[in-house]
């Protein structure tokens, strides 16, 4: 794919080649004459001439490769510096540019920028969010990132917005495979939660984290609502850690998942989730079922689970129940919890207590009720606060 000035030379046995021409190739460095395409001997001017017959040199190329700063865009801490683009071959945290420090949508991602009030959205190939996003709010590589786009040494933009609205509109369908779902990214994710809270159960699906996922750039819509719409596959979060999810709004059933149902038979699992200390459940009110990983679970086995976020409840001032679970708010029927831990901290805090008349608050670090439930192997050293008030049956324990 090279050109070359001169195509053909004489020369003489057992004398030298003497001057070989230099071809050029765009966006590749020349890297000798050989004596076969891949591999072979290389052929310079001191070279002795052995051959009784016609020969063919080949010219070798190595792709050249190009420095990517990541302008991080008036960040508070600016993360990663650079990437590194091997021509028509790929991207490197390195510039070495050998295989252990490729980019993908699953491997080697970046440390990413943070600013004060605003969420990360990731690098694009413009200011402000415009032309094509290489890389993802969580430092992965995109599929639309082309190892072609740079000819020379080039810059990626951060992009930051202020966090709005919830994660209904900000969607996309992930990749099935054999009845999994592989979740890249927080939108893969959100689309789970879009899909269950519209009806669909994910029944003999199984959903199953690929990379860590940031969820912080806008506030988490619990996947199950209630028990019309609630989640019925199995989720595998391949310990792979959630973070940055917030929830403020007034949902009945609050947590990364609000409402599971499994059935007879038919448990549902979930395994390995890892939830970051930065996760934030923030609501009030009466009537809440929340536990840190799911709000309620019907016909659940839960295995190899942690929770470090915090949960807080205020404003307790109207009656009914209130039920609050480091891992799980209320079991309607778990089949058990085994290897999990919640660290997180629960704050469950009253409003005007003239005007309290609940007539249960169950309160604990692993779930908040847990009559029908084995757990094994299993603790909480998240501490549990919670104020004075009036109800009908109160427990509070770890």
């Amino acid at each position: 794919g090279g050109r070359v000035s001169t195509t053909t030379k004489s020369v003489t046995y057992d004398s030298t080649y003497g001057t070989l021409p230099t071809p050029s190739k765009t966006n590749y460095t020349f890297n000798g004459w050989w004596t076969a395409a891949s591999g072979g001997t290389q052929v310079t001017e001191s070279t002795k001439v052995e051959i009784t017959a016609h020969q063919t040199l080949y010219a070798h190329w190595t792709a050249n490769i190009y420095t990517i700063t990541l302008d991080s865009q008036d960040a508070t801490s600016t993360g990663s510096s650079a990437i590194y683009e091997k021509y028509a071959d790929g991207y490197y945290t390195s510039s070495s540019a050998t295989s252990s420090y490729k980019m993908s949508k699953s491997a080697k991602p970046i440390t990413i920028p943070s600013k004060t009030d605003y969420t990360f959205w990731g690098y694009y190939t413009s200011t402000n969010g415009g032309g094509t996003q290489y890389i993802n709010s969580s430092g992965y590589l995109t599929s639309r990132a082309s190892s072609t786009k740079f000819t020379a040494n080039g810059t990626l933009y951060a992009c930051f917005k202020a966090r709005s609205g919830d994660w209904t509109s900000y969607v996309e369908e992930p990749i099935l495979e054999d009845n999994t779902y592989k979740i890249y990214s927080a939108e893969n994710l959100a689309w789970v939660a879009k899909q269950c809270n519209n009806g669909t159960t994910f029944s003999g699906y199984t959903i199953k984290l690929m990379n860590n996922i940031k969820l912080g750039q806008h506030n988490w819509v619990p996947i199950g609502l209630n028990s019309d719409k609630y989640f019925a596959g199995n989720f595998d979060g391949n310990d792979k850690t959630i973070s940055g999810m917030n929830i403020a709004s007034s949902y009945s059933y609050v947590g990364l998942f609000g409402y599971v149902k499994g059935s007879v038979g038919t448990n549902v699992t979930f395994s390995n989730i890892k939830m970051s200390s930065d996760n934030n459940i923030d609501i009030s009110g009466s009537n809440k079922t929340i536990g840190g990983i799911i709000g309620y679970g019907d016909y659940v086995i839960i295995n190899n689970c942690s929770n470090a976020g915090n949960i807080t409840l205020a404003d307790i001032s109207t009656s009914g129940h209130v039920i609050v679970g480091g891992i799980i708010g209320d079991s309607g029927y778990v089949e058990e919890i085994t290897k999990s831990k919640n660290t997180g901290e629960i704050y469950v805090h009253c409003g005007d207590l003239d005007n309290i008349d609940l007539t249960t608050l169950q309160v604990g670090g692993i779930a908040g009720s847990s009559s029908n439930i084995s757990i094994n192997t299993s603790y909480n050293s998240g501490k549990i606060h919670s104020s004075h008030m009036y109800c009908f049956s109160a427990y509070v324990g770890g």
